[in-house]
């Protein structure tokens, strides 16, 4: 059994734009030309590869609920900045959140064959018009969001309120299977959208399968240790044997009046001076 066509997932009677499309002209830092490559003008328009690769992790990120409307983000002083990437619709950071403009073309049914034609293009279609439904909820979000320029002019609060309950009908809003992975969450934090950390290096000459345990050993755990001590005498020096350096001293490495372990001796026997004294003990009665 074959996979069911998709299509638009609201009536041509509740669509906004009936007019002919224009798309830009020239996209000069991706060399494209969109209406000429419609297909890859969309996928750098509506895509969210990123988002949706870690989209089991984005709960770091953001809760699994819908985006605040526009009129709690002012509330909470947030400025809307515009964004032309989808990858950073309703991404917040401190006192901002940006949120890119609906384009007018997932408004008019007919460009919806276009879209029906890719399942995951479709899919991040309609996961940016569900992020419209949350952030448009009252006449006050669509005040500002003709303010923003988020939507176009034209579009009057009966208009929209017809076109949002037309989409939500042919949406599962439960499941959210209709959409891309990314719209299963609202607002992202920023911060926790960070590149994931490099990986820890092998030594030079790994030993079977335990090269990572003797980098840690090796080269973390010495390094670690020394930062603690540091911490808790830091008017203690601590020696360190460098066979390299010490060759050229008077008596090579063991013309150090004070052996290292001396030092240490006198670390591990006497406290720090901030260390907290013990309680004293209760008097016999």
């Amino acid at each position: 059994m074959g996979l069911l066509k998709l299509k638009p997932p609201y009536t041509r009677e509740n669509q906004l734009c009936a007019s002919p499309i224009h798309l830009p002209a020239y996209l000069p830092d991706l060399d494209l030309r969109p209406r000429s490559q419609v297909t890859e003008d969309l996928e750098h328009d509506l895509h969210t590869h990123r988002l949706d690769r870690m989209s089991s992790h984005l709960w770091l990120a953001g809760l699994p609920k819908a985006a605040r409307p526009l009129h709690r983000q002012t509330r909470l002083n947030r400025q809307i900045i515009v964004t032309e990437t989808p990858t950073e619709h309703l991404v917040w950071h401190e006192t901002r959140i940006f949120v890119k403009p609906l384009p007018e073309y997932l408004l008019s049914h007919d460009f919806w064959s276009t879209l029906s034609a890719d399942r995951t293009l479709h899919a991040s279609a309609c996961g940016l018009l569900l992020s419209y439904c949350w952030l448009i909820c009252t006449k006050s979000d669509l005040s500002i969001a003709h303010s923003a320029q988020l939507i176009p002019a034209h579009i009057t609060w009966e208009s929209w309120t017809s076109f949002a309950a037309d989409f939500v009908a042919h949406i599962d809003t439960q499941s959210l299977q209709d959409v891309s992975p990314r719209y299963h969450f609202g607002e992202l934090r920023l911060s926790r959208l960070k590149p994931d950390p490099p990986p820890v290096p092998a030594p030079i000459h790994p030993v079977g399968d335990d090269h990572r345990a003797v980098h840690v050993a090796v080269h973390v755990v010495p390094g670690v240790l020394r930062a603690q001590l540091r911490l808790a005498a830091p008017g203690v020096r601590i020696l360190e044997h460098h066979p390299e350096r010490d060759a050229g001293r008077p008596g090579g490495p063991r013309g150090s009046r004070r052996a290292p372990t001396s030092r240490w001796r006198r670390l591990c026997s006497r406290p720090p001076a901030w260390w907290p004294s013990p309680p004293a003990s209760p008097r016999s009665c």
